[in-house]
């Protein structure tokens, strides 16, 4: 997880994204946090489920690279909203450019998901960054 976090890290770094790993700031049910207009990310180091994390910190540097503005803070509850869906998949394709890069084989949406903590609602969205990214169906015999 150290070398994923260095990752998100420095991937914000390289994009001017101004970062803040907080373990203590937040309760363990709050969710990070972004804005854009300061291109700034807090990431609630403290989060109840630490596999999470690192979605949350691709999410909230989506939000950033999307050019959202004002606060946004990672989603707790599925949502329809066209910036949520839009920082959900450009987080996806940040963690699959880290297992890209870290020679990590992803053998199905569903262990990718789990790997990084992505909730379930966002099964075919995942298939669908899977496919586009690898250039192949990922969600045959793929069960949850």
């Amino acid at each position: 997880m150290d070398n994923l976090m260095n990752f998100l890290c420095n991937y914000a770094f390289d994009h001017r994204i101004g970062y803040q790993l907080d373990s203590i700031g937040f309760k363990a049910d709050e969710p990070s946090v972004s804005n854009g207009t300061l291109k700034f990310v807090v990431i609630n180091t403290g989060w109840k489920n630490s596999n999470e994390i690192p979605f949350q910190f691709a999410h909230e540097i989506s939000h950033v690279l999307n050019g959202d503005i004002g606060i946004n803070k990672f989603p707790v509850k599925p949502t329809l909203l066209k910036e949520e869906f839009a920082a959900n998949k450009r987080a996806m394709n940040i963690l699959l450019e880290y297992c890209d890069l870290n020679k990590i084989h992803m053998s199905s949406a569903a262990q990718f998901m789990i790997s990084f903590g992505i909730p379930t609602y966002l099964y075919d969205l995942v298939n669908e960054v899977m496919n586009n990214f690898y250039g192949i169906k990922y969600d045959v015999d793929d069960e949850f």
